[in-house]
């Protein structure tokens, strides 16, 4: 017969720690960093104990002691071209995007051209379920004619194999025409393998539902919308120009707008580390901070004010980066904590209170503590 132990805790010790925990308000502060360059800077990523950030000019930046110094150069074939976003699968192979891509399979040592084979310009990238790609961007083509010149341009969606092809090109929003330009996509954001987003120009959000074969429009913002980010599946964001925030409970159902209180600045990027906290950034120099959902927003500051284009932020949520204009990087420390790392944190406390009360019962109704002193039956 199996021997069966039953284990008595202190419950109320762990609720103790874990209200305590729960009730830790906003912490951490942002200091500049210098990058080595004036241009602007728009994406970073740090993949492992090493971080990239790409801008201008081409630029990559890279750094391997914490955001302290920071080395770079400039790749492809053409410097005159902005990379916009990075995306890595792993801690050794990654992607820079932009009218031109580049990929590196050496941890950011090196760093090749990719042809875009194409009239396809590839700005924005997410990885999937650590091995699906999608990319956002431009198609865009040209042509001449006896009477002169013309383009066609629309916003369009695709997915990249291991090697960095990109395959199944699908338009989003209206139909292209010839010599007029369509709104182009800010921002996009998959929560599983076929339910994406992404963000235009005009205010609109996109939605798929089928891996991006199909996409429905909704009408949230009179302005651009410069993100939109989930936490899980349900529970979404969206924001841009005018400061103005929309939230989503339902998948992306439908959005409801949030008062930013103080601000009519271009939120340009957010990012949460728990269901709880987030950090939102923007123009000249806007940082604004959330521990209730995105209910409240509470300013943070910067110490600068070049406009800031985008957030990244560890798992843990004490620290991140936030990188903009004029060469800008800034570095979060001693952030608050996700409500992950505040709960292991609780329960190791409330497991320590607790093995100074825990008691064995056996199946014989013998009682022990785990010092060994037996206890009366009860």
């Amino acid at each position: 017969m199996k021997t069966i132990l039953k284990i008595l805790t202190a419950t109320l010790a762990l609720g103790a720690s874990a209200g305590s925990a729960s009730a830790a308000g906003l912490t951490g502060t942002w200091s500049a960093l210098n990058s080595g360059v004036t241009t602007t800077l728009y994406g970073i990523a740090c993949p492992s104990s090493k971080c990239f950030v790409v801008g201008d000019s081409s630029r990559i930046l890279k750094s391997s002691d914490g955001g302290l110094t920071w080395s770079g150069s400039q790749v492809g074939p053409n410097i005159l071209y902005p990379l916009s976003s990075l995306m890595f699968l792993n801690s050794t192979e990654g992607y820079a995007l932009g009218v031109l891509r580049h990929r590196t399979v050496d941890g950011g040592a090196t760093w090749t051209h990719i042809d875009n084979k194409g009239p396809y310009f590839w700005t924005h990238g997410q990885v999937v379920d650590g091995n699906k790609i999608y990319l956002a961007g431009e198609y865009f083509s040209s042509f001449g004619t006896l009477s002169g010149g013309h383009f066609s341009q629309n916003a369009s969606v695709a997915r990249m194999d291991s090697v960095g092809n990109y395959f199944a090109p699908v338009q989003v929003g209206q139909a292209p025409a010839l010599d007029q330009y369509r709104p182009s996509i800010l921002s996009l954001h998959f929560v599983s393998d076929s339910v994406g987003f992404v963000t235009l120009e005009d205010g609109t959000i996109h939605k798929t539902f089928d891996a991006g074969v199909s996409w429905k429009a909704d009408t949230v913002s009179p302005n651009e919308l410069h993100v939109v980010y989930f936490r899980g599946r349900t529970r979404g964001y969206a924001a841009g120009a005018g400061g103005r925030l929309y939230q989503t409970t339902d998948g992306g159902l439908t959005w409801a707008q949030h008062s930013v209180t103080g601000t009519t600045r271009t939120i340009r990027s957010l990012r949460f580390v728990d269901a709880g906290t987030g950090y939102a950034v923007g123009d000249s120099g806007l940082i604004l901070a959330t521990l209730d959902s995105g209910a409240t927003w509470t300013p943070m500051a910067s110490g600068t004010t070049a406009n800031l284009n985008h957030i990244f932020l560890v798992e843990d949520g004490t620290s991140g980066y936030a990188v903009g204009a004029r060469g800008t990087i800034l570095k979060l420390t001693g952030g608050t904590p996700s409500s992950l790392q505040s709960a292991s944190r609780a329960v190791m406390q409330g497991t320590q209170m607790r093995f100074r009360r825990t008691v064995l019962e056996l199946p014989d109704g013998r009682r022990f503590e785990l010092t060994g002193k037996r206890l009366p039956l009860p």
